[in-house]
C-alpha cells in the first residue's frame, strides 16, 4: 500500500504541470494575414529584379489571395453638384 502513495503524488504533480506546459508551447502558430502575404511578396520582388516576370506574377497573385481584403471604394457621385 505504500507504493501507491508516491505514485499518486507523482500523478498529481504531472497533472498539475501539464496544463501549464501546454499553455507555454502552442502546437500551431498562425501568422496574421498581412505577414502571410508579405512572405509571398518578398520572393515576387526578387523575381522582378531577376526579370523573371511571369514567376513574379504568380507570387504576387498568391500574396493578393493571402492579404486581407481592402474595404471597397466609395461609389462615385454622378450628380452635377457633388
Amino acid at each position: 500500500m505504500t507504493s501507491r502513495g508516491p505514485a499518486r503524488l507523482l500523478l498529481a504533480a504531472l497533472l498539475g504541470v501539464l496544463p501549464l506546459a501546454a499553455q507555454e508551447a502552442p502546437l500551431l502558430t498562425v501568422l496574421p494575414r498581412e505577414e502571410q502575404a508579405r512572405r509571398w511578396e518578398q520572393p515576387a520582388d526578387l523575381r522582378m529584379v531577376q526579370k523573371r516576370y511571369l514567376e513574379a506574377i504568380d507570387f504576387y497573385q498568391q500574396a493578393r489571395a493571402e492579404s486581407p481584403s481592402p474595404s471597397p471604394p466609395a461609389p462615385a457621385s454622378n450628380s452635377p453638384g457633388g
